[in-house]
């Protein structure tokens, strides 16, 4: 996945229940390359939530351990 793609989909849910919305992604997420991964949602976790869906972010990147 690209890195916008993963900010659409972290957009879309972004003040939904995070659990529920992002588990097909979460899922998908799984099958990628977990280094390429890493680092897109780190980046999107370390804005501050002006910026960025930080979040979400980091609530997939807890889900990747």
């Amino acid at each position: 996945m690209t890195s916008q793609e993963i900010c659409t989909e972290i957009d879309r849910v972004c003040r939904r229940d995070w659990e529920v919305e992002l588990a097909p992604l979460a899922q998908r997420l799984s099958q990628a390359d977990s280094a390429a991964t890493f680092h897109i949602l780190f980046q999107i976790a370390a804005h501050s939530q002006d910026h960025g869906p930080a979040g979400p972010a980091a609530w997939l990147l807890r889900q990747d351990r």
